[in-house]
């Protein structure tokens, strides 16, 4: 388990933890706010709820990233486990998984998903990601594509 989001905080069970990740870092405008919220997946009490805007640009991104190593991009040995899965809900939109490996040159490899209004559980394997999760230095969920403003949930962050 990474996150439950059950004790009403974003807290990690371990690495660094989550932080907003948006495009300002490579200049772009988009934002991107998280907070716990009440009302989980599978009837639990909370859920990592992950809003904002996306503004065009070359590059594009808002969300949150979990940190697995002991500092922000910091690789974390994580080959004991083969896929990251999730349970999600949100607007409809499309969105984006983002794996950051040390072997991927920290060129992140994206898996996209839908956040419909139900919660849904998804899982996705390592190697959709070019990796074997020997490297990993964080794991991306937001918007990454079209711009405007978006909605996200997610709940249940586990390794498998």
């Amino acid at each position: 388990m990474i996150s439950d989001f059950d004790d009403g905080t974003s807290a990690a069970k371990f690495g660094n933890g989550w932080q907003v990740s948006t495009d300002s870092y490579m200049g772009g405008k988009s934002t991107a706010q998280m907070r716990v919220v009440e009302g989980g997946a599978e009837n639990t009490k909370g859920a990592l709820q992950i809003d904002g805007e996306t503004v065009q640009n070359s590059i594009v991104w808002a969300g949150a990233m979990f940190f697995p190593g002991p500092t922000p991009m910091a690789p974390a040995n994580l080959s004991s486990k083969k896929s990251i899965s999730f349970w999600t809900k949100g607007d409809g939109a499309n969105y984006r998984v983002m794996v950051y490996s040390k072997g991927n040159g920290y060129v992140p490899k994206m898996q996209s998903f839908v956040a419909g209004p139900e919660w849904k559980k998804v899982t996705m394997p390592f190697t959709a990601f070019d990796t074997d999760g020997h490297d990993l230095m964080g794991i991306f969920f937001g918007a990454a594509s079209a711009p405007g403003r978006f909605t996200l949930l997610i709940d249940n962050v586990r390794l498998e």
